[in-house]
């Protein structure tokens, strides 16, 4: 899904303009971050003999964590023409995702929270939606007004890939980790590690999925190929400080996301007011 261009949610929108009768808004909250995890059990060093190991202790100081800040570059299916974005992700509990494109004024902005999608409405667009600068796709209001959308089946792919915990545990119990050595990031000290991974392996771990979607899914990790490769560098405290996501067939493809202040991920859904519920649009 191009997370970071609202082109995908548009094109359905246009679709629909002709039904479009009155705005409402949608809901004003935060999805909250996770507490705050003191990441200082784990200790790579201890296990870079073991990379099965240190990603496993790193995938719990991660689950601990449940929250954190972070950007992103890449290109691969699952997170196709991401282009440069910066924000925040929730693992734990409720899964929420923030990310708002840094490409310039008219990078586009994405929410998911409370199984709702955001996107911001280009200017050009906004008379079609009362002059809100946000729309929201609610799944069960959206599913009951329009069956068989598809706007939320890129969804799952995104999550699982932007998900440390999963990511971690899928590369250390399904893959062949391996140690690459020692890295400085940023001025951090960090072991590299590597593994391949399946894509159904990684379709597999997602929770909650029913078989459709867990099809659909798996369609969509598998556009790049059968096999992921996961690089990760872990700071001393078992943190994950940046994770990258490529295949053989098409490195300059691949999807980088670094981690930063674990614990302290907040997704922040746009006020009510600024908001155009597309399900609530649409005639009958």
């Amino acid at each position: 899904m191009r997370i970071l261009h609202a082109a995908p949610a548009l094109a359905v929108c246009a679709l629909l303009t002709g039904a479009l009768t009155a705005c409402t808004g949608g809901s004003d909250a935060k999805a909250p971050a996770a507490s705050s995890a003191a990441a200082s059990s784990a200790s790579p060093s201890a296990t870079e003999a073991d990379p099965k190991a240190a990603l496993l202790a790193s995938a719990a100081v991660m689950k601990q964590a449940g929250s954190a800040k972070l950007t992103v570059t890449g290109g691969r299916a699952a997170l196709d023409n991401v282009g440069r974005g910066a924000g925040a992700m929730v693992w734990n509990g409720s899964p929420a995702l923030q990310l708002d494109g840094t490409d310039g004024p008219d990078s586009a902005k994405f929410r998911y929270a409370t199984d709702v999608i955001y996107l911001d409405v280009p200017a050009a667009d906004r008379a079609h939606f009362d002059n809100k600068t946000f729309m929201s796709f609610d799944r069960k209001a959206l599913a009951a007004k329009v069956p068989g959308s598809d706007i939320f089946d890129s969804l799952p792919p995104m999550m699982i890939t932007l998900d440390p915990t999963l990511v971690l545990t899928v590369a250390a119990n399904s893959g062949l980790p391996s140690s690459r050595g020692h890295e400085t990031l940023n001025g951090i000290e960090s072991v590299h590690y590597r593994s391949t991974v399946t894509a159904a392996a990684l379709a597999d771990a997602a929770p909650g999925l029913d078989p459709d979607t867990k099809a659909k899914t798996l369609a969509t990790l598998v556009k790049d190929g059968d096999q992921v490769t996961f690089d990760f560098w872990v700071d001393a405290k078992g943190v994950l400080i940046r994770q990258k996501e490529s295949d053989a067939t098409k490195p300059s493809g691949a999807t980088v996301v670094t981690y930063t202040d674990l614990g302290a991920g907040t997704v922040e859904v746009p006020p009510a007011a600024d908001v155009a519920d597309v399900a609530a649009l649409l005639n009958g």
